[in-house]
């Protein structure tokens, strides 16, 4: 779909994804550097997983919206 036709709308959202990572546990639960990289570089791939889930999640519900809208421009023609 082209912007070049007139009267076609356009809809946007904005998915918004948080990632939180608790640092300060990382440190105290890590006797060193190397494994306080390790237990940190877990973390991301646990964030990484749940991340994923909530934008298939996110997506979906806008799937389901954009859907709506585009129903009801068809019916008003």
């Amino acid at each position: 779909m082209s912007k070049r036709y007139k009267g076609w709308k356009t809809v946007k959202r904005k998915i918004v994804l948080t990632l939180e990572i608790d640092i300060d546990e990382i440190e105290s639960e890590s006797e060193d550097r190397r494994e306080a990289y390790r237990f940190l570089s877990d973390e991301f791939k646990s964030e990484q997983d749940r991340l994923e889930r909530e934008f298939k999640s996110q997506l979906r519900e806008t799937m389901l919206d954009f859907r709506e809208s585009l129903d009801k421009s068809l019916e008003i023609k």
